[in-house]
């Protein structure tokens, strides 16, 4: 089941308009097993899908909207933990890896606890693995 939702979150994000998203995302949750090898699926699904409602055009949270950047991440942050489980709920994913994966993507701009941190850093790491050469160019 896991196998599908994987997917699920991969091809709802390859739907983005920023070519590097689908990367990224991939690159997060490999960031994640480099910080911590051992992580759960959890932490693992909260990786692949934490910025999923940048992928959906009539969902996506625009900076625009929003005079105070702290706000706008938040925003993003809700929308994507929302859409997450939406996406989850679909495959039967028992509640409570539902409620830890919403709960991760949540925070997963701030951090918070030593799993939420992990996220955090993976997430700020991939962010300048990925577009780094771009920024270089």
């Amino acid at each position: 089941m896991i196998e599908k939702v994987e997917l699920e979150i991969e091809k709802t994000i390859e739907q983005s308009e920023v070519p590097e998203d689908p990367i990224h995302s991939k690159n997060t949750r490999e960031w994640v097993l480099r910080l911590k090898p051992n992580a759960d699926t959890a932490l693992q699904i909260a990786a692949l899908g934490h910025d999923v409602e940048r992928s959906i055009k009539g969902r996506k949270v625009l900076r625009k909207n929003f005079s105070d950047f702290s706000e706008f991440k938040k925003a993003h942050s809700l929308n994507s933990a929302r859409i997450l489980g939406e996406i989850l709920s679909q495959y039967n994913i028992d509640n409570a890896i539902i409620k830890e994966v919403s709960e991760l993507v949540e925070y997963h701009e701030i951090g918070g606890n030593p799993k939420v941190d992990i996220l955090k850093d993976a997430d700020s790491i991939s962010f300048f693995d990925v577009n780094l050469p771009f920024y270089f160019r």
